[in-house]
């Protein structure tokens, strides 16, 4: 099974490292002809945009081999591809903020903008230009998504933090678990927000489940197990009420929420409910 596993983890790295390399070539003959087209109308800021989606696709590719050289120990590629991304956002940044100089409220541009700020690590400027293309649509579930995106990250509750330098790790601290709490709030705040305005939005109920899980975690970590209590059941309840497949089948997340549940409180009544409710969706 192990070695199963690692031939398909091979094979997987090897199949996104080939999508990668082909949506940049498909994507560097489209930055000419739009770069050509700039030349003989260089104030229409939909060439501009165009021009920065093509950028930041780049950027995202390379941030994806970059991660998949990590995974296998290729530090000297890692860290040539995390230059190639670095110069495609950079591009990427410079487009989009010649879009917004010429058309100031094309709330996509910022979106995309923002987009690139997170790939290249910026979360608070990412986040930033999510807020103004927010204000100019309020309705537009995808910004909602990609703020929320940025908050679930920042959430996630990892055994250790990154250090400075490459494969560097350092333990937490309770400061850590503050933050982590706060931005899986702001998290949850976001997706509701696109449940609110698309109750079918299946990813929307995903991601909030995900969020609520991982500041339980925090909750836990920092003692303060009566609001843990509450976000592990809520995660369950949304984590069940998704459609698995096979269907009536349910991840372990669910099982492990009940019993973190049941180490904090085994006598309340709400972990016979949700077995109840687990047991009818099977």
């Amino acid at each position: 099974m192990k070695k199963l596993f690692i031939l398909l983890f091979i094979g997987l790295c090897f199949t996104s490292m080939v999508f990668a390399a082909n949506i940049m070539n498909l994507s560097g003959q489209e930055i000419e002809n739009t770069t050509k087209a700039i030349r003989l109308n260089p104030l229409n800021a939909e060439l501009y945009y165009r021009r920065g989606i093509e950028y930041y696709e780049n950027c995202k590719a390379y941030n994806n081999l970059y991660v998949l050289n990590l995974v296998d120990t290729k530090i000297d590629d890692a860290l040539a591809y995390g230059v190639k991304s670095t110069e495609a956002g950079t591009h990427a940044l410079a487009d989009f903020t010649k879009t917004i100089e010429i058309k100031p409220r094309f709330a996509d541009a910022y979106y995309y903008r923002g987009l690139a700020y997170d790939e290249l690590g910026k979360s608070q400027k990412a986040i930033q230009d999510l807020n103004t293309a927010i204000e100019l649509h309020p309705e537009n579930i995808k910004f909602y998504s990609a703020r929320g995106n940025i908050y679930m990250k920042a959430g996630l509750v990892m055994e250790f933090k990154r250090g400075q330098n490459v494969g560097d790790t350092l333990p937490l601290e309770k400061k850590d678990y503050i933050e982590a709490a706060e931005n899986s709030s702001k998290a949850i705040r976001d997706y509701t927000k696109v449940i609110e305005i698309d109750p079918k939005n299946g990813d929307g109920y995903f991601n909030l489940a995900n969020s609520s899980y991982h500041r339980g975690l925090a909750y836990k970590k920092m003692g303060l197990l009566s609001p843990a209590f509450d976000d592990f059941y809520q995660a369950a309840i949304l984590f069940s009420e998704i459609k698995w497949k096979p269907e009536g089948s349910l991840p372990p997340i669910v099982f492990e929420c009940v019993g973190f549940m049941k180490k904090i409180n085994p006598a309340s009544p709400l972990i016979k409910q949700l077995m109840d409710k687990i047991n009818k969706s099977k």
